[in-house]
């Protein structure tokens, strides 16, 4: 009974570790964008003149040919990316 706890226990520990490494992964993917070079750097930059983060990270990702990233950043929602990228004020030719 006592070992049945114990690995129940520490497959909630697996899935609670698996999701906090899936919130910093769409994090460092949504702060990544905006210092990108080449085409995934030039969407970013485009697409936040006229759209928020979330679309213009979105456009980065794509651009960069990573949908695993912007699965990711689709999963976190806009709500919380918009929430998440204004921590670090705006960023220069951006709305």
């Amino acid at each position: 009974m006592k070992r049945h706890v114990c690995l129940i226990a520490a497959l909630i520990l697996c899935l609670v570790s698996a999701r906090a490494w899936a919130d910093d992964a769409w994090r460092t993917d949504a702060r990544t964008c905006g210092q990108m070079n080449g085409a995934p750097g030039d969407a970013y930059r485009a697409t936040c003149k006229d759209h928020d983060q979330f679309d213009s990270i979105l456009a980065c990702e794509q651009a960069a040919g990573d949908q695993d990233a912007a699965d990711r950043i689709q999963r976190a929602g806009r709500d919380d990316v918009n929430t998440y990228m204004q921590g670090f004020g705006p960023t220069e030719g951006c709305m």
